[in-house]
């Protein structure tokens, strides 16, 4: 997942001086992609019955 890698790059240049935030915006971000991965995997579920 290329943009994922942007993302944590964007996100450690961005917050790198205030490490309490950097943490939330990584969680935020992989709970973000988690949920997607998901959906999609539900909905290849769904569509295979």
């Amino acid at each position: 997942m290329l943009s994922l890698h942007f993302i944590k790059l964007h996100l450690h240049q961005n917050f790198k001086f205030n490490e309490k935030y950097r943490a939330n915006y990584l969680f935020i971000a992989t709970y973000m992609y988690h949920r997607l991965w998901s959906n999609q995997y539900s909905d290849l579920i769904y569509k295979r019955r």
